[in-house]
């Protein structure tokens, strides 16, 4: 078969191959040329898709256009024309690219071939921002204050109409409408919340029911110095629903007594009542504080008293015979109130009874064997009895079965037991009432060992009576004297004390000289262990403030407040953490500064100046005060003062 040549064609552009058959349309060459004629298929539908989010001003997204045939199919190349509604808010590009302008809404179209289709978009600005303000202050219940949210931009423009949602963390407490309306209900803080688009915020609003009263409790007990007790105070509204999260203001009248920090923790600091206030919002409450503590404090053999600045008095320790005067036989290891609570101001103890003054009546209690009350009969008392005929004393002292006291003219007096001539009446016949001591001596004070009498003259000089075998009476002699002899080598003192067989001046100098035996090997505070019939200096050129004896020790504070003592020590009554005699003075341990002491026939109690009283020694009658029985304590132990 013969081939057949094909015919050739000019080659022309596409414009002029559609110019020359308009039959043949452009889509079927797969471009697009506007308004030329197209034998294709009919764009039945415009479908427009992206920018589905909204965008920021100065913000792009890309919207597609796809022609649709009314089959459904896609129209390829059909040539699509874009339009926005609102250029102010966007515009868009010949492709579909969409620009936000200003926050709004408006919406592009795309045509084809006389069909359109269109798309809202969203312009709208982030918010990055939510600040409230308002109900700045409390707001009481069922009260309302309003809070306004300012919402802006990252570049700090105000967002305006946008929508706020609130909420309260504790609506019981207040709640909040949509439109920032915060409600109070009751006492206490909550937080409101305020969002918009993903951003929020917070603020406390606060409810406050006012105070109607404060209740205070605590510190039931007596506390002692340097110890210390929580006060709690409980403000409450006039529903008597406690309110919570209240600050209180709290104040100690007497800040010498006790003072109070202000979380109401109460430390004691001397003797004595205050009165504590706790304020809340004006409204107060107080309670009564007592700080434990005495103002003097004197030993027995094995029990103790002690006056507080009010007068009154307390005891502790052995009570066999009612010699604590609370009106048993019961022994105490804390103190107890002395019966009736006579305004003491001055007592003093020895083994089985108690003296004291009231307002210079002198009034005696416990064992009445030998008349050693003074009573004018033997019948003994577990409570204070005035002595009859109430003589006036300046000085009262007590032996071991005797008692001597000061008028206020000068003259001595003494009582009970004379076998040894302490009562120093010029025989050795006892005596059931007070009877004077002969001689006619002017006495300031009178002081009782066991079985001997001393008492200072007005002029400082020292004499004694009484039981000298163990050289107690001070004048060069081993006799027994029944009237009063003078301590030898003229020596003028400013205090004196005795112990069971020796005796001790305080000079003004602070210098302290004893005599008589110290019992045992202890001595007199010498250095040696031997009976000295004179007095003899102590040892060690302390220069002391005041001293005490009882049984075979003795102690002073010294001009710096520092206890020393010396003597026996088989309890530990020394305070110096041994139980070895000791002939010259040691420091009691403890670091503890203090302005009196005394002493019992085998322990030792001192006073601080806050009140608090410190004893050591023996224990086994309660005498140390702290509510323990014990055989010893070698170092200071605190009473428990009311």
């Amino acid at each position: 078969m013969p081939t057949t040549k094909p015919t050739t064609r000019p080659t022309l552009p596409v414009t002029r191959w559609l110019r020359l058959w308009p039959a043949v349309g452009c889509a079927t060459l797969g471009v697009a040329c506007g308004g030329t004629t197209s034998t294709g298929p009919m764009v039945a539908a415009v479908d427009l898709s992206g920018c589905e989010t909204p965008i920021e001003p100065r913000q792009s997204c890309l919207v597609i256009a796809i022609a649709r045939a009314s089959t459904g199919e896609a129209v390829p190349g059909a040539a699509v024309t874009w339009r926005s509604s609102n250029e102010a808010i966007l515009t868009v590009a010949a492709d579909g690219v969409v620009t936000g302008v200003s926050d709004g809404a408006a919406s592009v179209s795309a045509a084809a071939d006389g069909t359109a289709g269109s798309k809202g978009i969203l312009v709208r600005t982030k918010v990055t921002m939510v600040e409230l303000s308002g109900c700045d202050t409390a707001i009481l219940p069922d009260q309302s204050c309003t809070l306004s949210a300012t919402i802006t931009s990252a570049s700090g423009e105000t967002l305006l109409g946008r929508t706020v949602f609130w909420i309260s963390d504790r609506p019981v407490i207040a709640s909040v409408n949509q439109g920032g309306v915060v409600t109070g209900h009751a006492d206490g803080a909550t937080q409101i919340t305020a969002q918009a688009e993903g951003v929020s915020s917070r603020r406390p609003v606060s409810v406050h029911v006012p105070t109607a009263v404060v209740e205070l409790v605590g510190c039931e007990a007596t506390i002692q110095s340097e110890e210390s007790c929580e006060l709690s105070a409980a403000p409450k509204g006039a529903d008597g629903i406690e309110l919570l999260g209240r600050t209180i203001d709290w104040t100690s009248t007497k800040h010498g007594v006790a003072t109070v920090d202000q979380s109401g923790k109460v430390t004691g600091v001397a003797q004595g009542e205050t009165t504590i206030l706790a304020a809340v919002e004006g409204i107060l409450d107080s309670v009564r504080v007592r700080v434990g503590g005495f103002a003097s404090i004197s030993a027995g053999s094995f029990h103790a008293c002690g006056i507080k600045s009010d007068s009154t008095a307390y005891c502790w320790g052995w009570n066999s015979r009612g010699q604590l005067g609370d009106s048993s036989n019961t022994q105490r290891t804390t103190p107890v109130p002395v019966r009736v609570q006579p305004q003491f101001g001055f007592m003093t103890g020895r083994e089985f009874h108690s003296c004291g003054l009231v307002w210079r009546t002198p009034a005696c209690w416990g064992s009445n064997d030998h008349g050693e009350l003074g009573l004018g009969n033997l019948s003994s008392a577990n409570f204070p009895m005035v002595l009859p005929g109430t003589p006036q004393m300046i000085s009262i002292a007590t032996g071991e079965f005797h008692s001597c006291g000061v008028l206020v003219s000068g003259a001595a007096l003494c009582w009970g037991y004379n076998l040894s001539g302490q009562l120093g009446i010029g025989g050795s016949l006892g005596q059931l009432s007070p009877t004077a001591v002969v001689g006619g001596h002017q006495f300031q004070s009178v002081v009782a060992g066991s079985w001997f009498t001393c008492g200072l003259g007005t002029n400082g000089a020292a004499w004694c009576w009484g039981s000298g075998s163990s050289g107690q009476l001070g004048n060069g002699t081993p006799w027994s004297l029944g009237s009063p002899t003078a301590v030898a080598d003229g020596h003028l003192f400013v205090a004196l004390t005795a112990g069971a067989t020796h005796a001790c001046g305080l000079k003004a100098s602070g210098e302290v000289w004893c005599w008589g035996s110290g019992g045992g090997p202890s001595g007199v505070g010498d250095g040696t262990t031997l009976v000295r019939f004179t007095p003899v200096p102590v040892f060690g050129g302390h220069s002391f403030t005041t001293i005490a004896s009882s049984g075979n020790h003795t102690c002073g504070i010294t001009t710096a407040g520092k206890a020393w003592c010396w003597g026996r020590n088989d309890f530990g009554q020394l305070g110096n953490y041994s139980q070895a005699a000791q002939h010259i003075p040691v420091p009691v341990n403890g670091g503890h500064t203090f302005i009196s002491i005394t002493t019992g026939a085998y322990f030792t109690c001192a006073l601080k100046a806050t009140g608090a009283t410190w004893c050591w020694g023996h224990g086994g009658r309660g005498q140390l005060g702290d509510g323990i029985i014990r055989d010893w304590s070698l170092v200071p132990t605190r009473v428990i003062a009311p």
